[in-house]
């Protein structure tokens, strides 16, 4: 037993929807409130510690940049201006970069043969100094990372004595072609970023930080001021030794923030911490942790506060009840018409529908002029698409419409001297004459269950067999050519000359679907089948008598699929020659 579907009427819905979404909204509203209330100081921190670590990563990334795009810069101006070959040239070179690079605390040149020119920046200037780093591994080391790339990179942290403190370093091979001629360096001090990592903390009452992986600590405020413990071979302080109880529990507790962030909790000495993170890679091998910790307590408000709130958001949801109920009544009424009118396009019964009313309601008004334009629209395509193939495809849906190989029959017509019968005919009397005349052919291929495919000059196409499939598409085709000869003769008796119509009938299998451009197609049938059957139709001049009227012929192809009712009012023609092909084809003729 087939189940019933619960249908609802637009009153009854708008009554249920409205007033359930405004129920559903009032109980949201106040418990989003009571839960604010409780919340709001919490997020408006989180929310202000993403914009401040947003600032990190954008002034980081920018300086850091500035200085690649510079020191990119210098290596060309070493390489245009040859100055590698001259160490005096070079040194201002670099000094004079140096002063314009505030974030660079030295900019270094390595030659190929491993010798370091140096200018550093210092209290009382620049000064430039150098070097043989032949015995140094490091050196060697980056010099052969130069000579495999051409890309400047980012190396690890560096410490550099207790005065120079922990650096970055940039990375950027110098190249004349493809030839190396030195690697440039631009050493960038941690200590400016921990500057700014302490500023940035501020307006919260907040801690911040830079973790170079999770272990070890690349900038935060007591990173300032040298620290101890430091060396060459453990350039950064890891989490765990820095004088930051909360920073140290900061992998306790961890969850994915409504962003590409982190947030994390930590209860440190009986006080909750919120940790926010985002993770900011292309500055080393690792990525770097940039982040804020602060204290989690919030701002609490009073629920005495929501009494007046709930009670207004009773009023509200019975003020909506109300209203969805004269709006959906109000609304009903155009809407039933229009699906009584839509039904009845449903079922292409375009001459019964009448045009919609307009509307005060813009919407309801829009869908009237839309509706009528279109029911106009589907008057004229009507005119131009057969009714009956409409229907068939409509109730095999989008798979009807694939182009696929199947058996079908096709008719060829064609008016015998139509071109002399027009010239006594004005030009409104022809296209009357051919109009009946298509009238009549059409009605005879719908009552067969066939479709018409095209109107061609004064002929016409039809074919059996899609999109529906018959089995005896042939016998159908050839009662429609019986019944179209039989219009054809009585048709003499009216004021219209008479017609003298050559009928050509082909059964074999042919592509049939939606065939044409992406703008405009045609359900059709195409293949070697149609190409036959017009040529059967041809040869009906040939075997067309002085006192006939209409002549059918019909090929071997459809003559086999005919009953023993049909077959026996066939007269034998021999095997006939057709235009364009080879092969010499039986035909006969259907009377």
């Amino acid at each position: 037993m087939a189940r019933t579907r619960l249908r609802l009427g637009v009153s009854t819905a708008l009554v249920c929807v409205l007033g359930g979404l405004v129920g559903i909204a009032v109980l949201v509203v106040l418990g989003l409130g009571w839960w604010s209330s409780h919340q709001s100081g919490q997020q408006i921190k989180l929310r202000m510690a993403r914009q401040v670590v947003d600032r990190i990563i954008t002034d980081s990334r920018r300086d850091f940049d500035q200085a690649a795009d510079r020191l990119a810069f210098l290596a060309g101006r070493i390489v245009e201006g040859d100055y590698s070959l001259d160490r005096r040239r070079l040194g201002d070179l670099l000094g004079g970069a140096l002063a314009t690079m505030p974030e660079a605390s030295a900019l270094i040149f390595i030659d190929t043969d491993r010798n370091l020119l140096t200018v550093s920046r210092r209290l009382d200037g620049i000064e430039p100094t150098q070097r043989d780093g032949r015995r140094d591994p490091s050196v060697a080391t980056s010099l052969e990372r130069a000579r495999q790339s051409r890309q400047a990179h980012w190396g690890e942290p560096i410490w550099r004595g207790p005065k120079l403190r922990t650096a970055l370093e940039l990375h950027q091979p110098v190249r004349r072609g493809e030839r190396l001629q030195g690697l440039l360096l631009a050493r960038i001090s941690l200590a400016s970023l921990s500057r700014r990592v302490a500023e940035s903390g501020g307006e919260l009452a907040a801690t911040g930080f830079v973790l170079y992986g999770r272990d070890h600590v690349l900038a935060h405020a007591l990173m300032q001021r040298p620290l101890a413990g430091l060396s060459e071979e453990n350039p950064l302080p890891r989490v765990a030794a820095l004088d930051d109880a909360v920073l140290k529990a900061i992998w306790e507790k961890e969850e994915l923030g409504a962003d590409d962030s982190l947030i994390r909790t930590a209860v440190i000495g009986g006080k909750a911490h919120f940790f926010l993170t985002r993770k900011h890679t292309g500055f080393g091998e690792r990525p770097w942790i940039v982040g804020l910790h602060f204290p989690a307590a919030g701002i609490a408000g009073s629920s005495r506060h929501y009494l007046p709130a709930a009670i207004a958001g009773l009023a509200v949801f019975a003020l909506a009840l109300l209203v969805a109920l004269l709006l959906g009544r109000h609304i009903a009424r155009p809407l039933g018409v229009l699906a009584e009118a839509s039904r009845r396009v449903r079922e292409l019964r375009l001459a019964e529908t009448e045009r919609l009313p307009p509307s005060r309601l813009s919407e309801l008004d829009d869908a009237a002029r839309s509706f009528n334009a279109m029911l106009v629209g589907l008057s004229w395509f009507e005119s131009f698409v057969s009714k009956d193939l409409m229907h068939r495809l409509l109730r095999q849906g989008q798979e009807g419409l694939a182009a696929e190989q199947r058996e079908v029959s096709v008719m060829f017509t064609d008016i015998a001297g139509f071109t002399a019968i027009s010239e006594n005919l004005a030009p409104n009397e022809t296209a009357a004459l051919l109009n009946r005349h298509f009238d009549a052919i059409t009605a005879c291929v719908r009552a067969e269950g066939g479709s018409v495919d095209k109107f061609t000059g004064d002929g016409v196409m039809a074919f059996w067999g899609a999109p529906e499939g018959h089995a005896d598409h042939a016998e159908r085709a050839c009662r429609a050519a019986l019944a179209i000869a039989e219009i054809v003769r009585l048709a003499g008796y009216d004021d219209d000359p008479p017609l003298t119509v050559r009928i050509g009938l082909h059964s074999g299998p042919a592509v049939v679907g939606n065939i044409g451009s992406s703008d405009r197609v045609n359900y059709t049938v195409i293949g070697d089948t149609v190409n036959i059957g017009q040529r059967v139709e041809e040869l009906g001049r040939e075997m067309l008598l002085d006192d006939e009227q209409v002549v059918i012929l019909v090929s071997a192809g459809s003559a086999s699929h005919l009953g023993p009712e049909l077959r026996d009012r066939l007269s034998p023609l021999g095997e006939h020659r057709l235009r364009g092909r080879r092969e010499a084809l039986e035909v006969f003729r259907l009377g």
